[in-house]
């Protein structure tokens, strides 16, 4: 064999490992993105709304929890690979004492992939003064993360 047409095997080798690993990569992140906790019943429930709470869509960005009168807000990040809609009946019972309360909806189900989801809901509920801010695990660390930029610590 000559030497043009080893470099070309070589080629064709390497060519063919990396689009088999870059498929095997790609494999393993379907599977695991496709594999997270999902809502129960309770949570189905949870999001009708009723006398007490209104439960509405913000622009396909997550639900309000509205009560009748408001004191105070919340707005919260979902756990990693936990399905958003699963905090309803928390974030509900939250809205029974007069919290509003913002359940966000994050791409995957993990924050990490939209940090500055919250941007914005505070301008949206201007009639709410104080505002807090929190979520369950990597949730609650974007959250964190986000009003640490906001204060200009990051």
């Amino acid at each position: 064999m000559n030497k043009s047409r080893q470099k070309t095997k070589r080629w064709k080798i390497t060519l063919t490992v990396l689009i088999d690993i870059v498929a095997i990569l790609s494999g393993v992140c379907v599977i695991y993105l496709n594999d997270y906790y999902c809502a129960d019943t309770a949570a189905s429930e949870a999001l009708k709304s009723d006398d007490e709470v209104k439960v509405e869509w913000i622009d396909y960005n997550g639900i309000a929890f509205l009560p009748k009168e408001p004191e105070s807000g919340l707005i919260f990040y979902p756990g990693g690979k936990v399905e958003f809609t699963a905090y309803a009946p928390l974030l509900r019972s939250l809205a029974e004492e007069g919290v509003l309360c913002v359940l966000l909806k994050m791409p995957c189900n993990l924050a990490v992939l939209d940090i500055d989801a919250a941007e914005g809901i505070q301008e949206r509920f201007p009639e709410i003064g104080d505002w807090y801010i929190g979520g369950h695990s990597l949730g609650g660390s974007y959250g964190s993360r986000l009003c640490s930029r906001a204060c200009g610590r990051i």
